[in-house]
């Protein structure tokens, strides 16, 4: 088959049961009737329809939407000056790294349930990558610093203010911490919740905030809970943290969620140049930086989002009951390059997780 993309160019494309329809508008290739599942990818200002059992020419079409392709050891690398990736043939999984200062390096894991390969010299993958390579360049994710609206906090009381707020807009904005904050002898309530999660990005410009107390129940930490949040150069320094279920220095909870008809709808964190010294207790799920680093995946669309942690070190004593981690307490997200050091205490008569 050859998919048409607004006049731009024609590339062969490999669809399994797929029904291709002209028309005077772009081409769309209609899913299956067991698929269900159609989307959108814009070029140019135009739209064409895509399902995702679509499989295109890795090279050719991301040379023609302005990527450079580069090979190294039987791994394909796609950048431009905002975003770059790389494909792996036989592995579903990416990583969309940007290129810009003003934004933590890398995102959650995503995949399509579509492995990419070879054949006969040229490697395949989804197109759903395309779209979503699109989508984080040109709407899902604002790569443009300038466009970033950015809070300052320089008081213990905007901290505070933040940490009170249980207005989802308020939590859906970005900060920068403009200054080193002493919290001795202030109660902190951590920030976000499970009704009214952390939803935008904090970052901490290498900035420390010492002597962090919380006392909560489930879901507690500097950040109780978080959804597709962006926590980035960020350091906790003596941090005494207790609680319930899902505790951690840094992060409760770090929430994920899957969209099963756009993975452009998913929505998974990223915490990365972090770092954390304290103590952190409590009963299930409990870690010195993350108490439950949660990743999501659907069976029948084989589609999967994760909460990642990146280039994150926690110096921190952690005790619990039941999954207790030196960096997090439970994990089905992305840890990389990361390390824990520190005391761990469970009884041994359960599992223990030290990550």
């Amino acid at each position: 088959a050859s998919l048409m993309l607004v006049g731009l160019m024609s590339v062969p494309a490999l669809a399994a049961n797929c029904s291709v329809t002209d028309s005077d508008g772009p081409m769309v290739i209609s899913p299956a009737p067991t698929t269900g599942y159609q989307q959108t990818i814009q070029i140019d200002g135009q739209k064409t329809g895509i399902n995702s059992c679509v499989m295109v020419p890795l090279r050719a079409l991301g040379e023609k939407l302005g990527f450079t392709v580069t090979w190294k050891d039987g791994e394909a690398k796609l950048e431009n000056k905002d975003i770059y990736t790389v494909v792996r043939p036989g592995d579903d999984v990416y990583f969309i790294t940007t290129n810009h200062k003003d934004l933590v390096g890398m995102s959650a894991p995503i995949s399509f349930g579509a492995v990419p390969y070879v054949s006969n010299g040229t490697t395949y993958v989804s197109l759903d990558f395309f779209k979503t390579l699109m989508d984080y360049q040109n709407g899902s994710i604002t790569l443009d610093g300038s466009t970033i609206q950015w809070e300052t906090i320089s008081t213990v009381a905007e901290l505070q203010a933040l940490a009170a707020s249980k207005d989802p807009a308020v939590l859906a904005k970005n900060y920068k911490l403009a200054r080193d904050l002493d919290l001795s002898g202030v109660t902190f309530s951590g920030i976000g919740s499970a009704s009214a999660p952390f939803t935008g990005m904090f970052d901490g410009q290498g900035h420390t905030v010492s002597h962090v107390t919380v006392k909560g129940g489930d879901n507690a930490g500097f950040f109780n809970v978080t959804l597709g949040a962006v926590i980035k150069n960020l350091h906790l320094s003596d941090v005494n943290v207790t609680g319930g279920s899902r505790v951690g220095g840094l992060v409760g909870w770090a929430q994920a969620e899957l969209d099963r008809q756009d993975m452009a709808g998913s929505k998974a964190g990223l915490v990365g140049s972090c770092t954390v010294s304290g103590t952190v207790s409590g009963s299930r799920a409990v870690g010195g930086l993350v108490g439950l680093n949660e990743g999501r995946s659907d069976q029948e669309t084989m589609f999967s989002v994760a909460s990642a942690v990146d280039k994150c070190t926690a110096a921190v004593s952690v005790s619990g009951k039941e999954k207790v981690g030196g960096l997090a307490g439970e994990n089905s997200g992305s840890i990389t390059k990361s390390a824990a050091q520190g005391s761990v205490t469970a009884p041994a008569s359960v599992f223990s997780s030290v990550r």
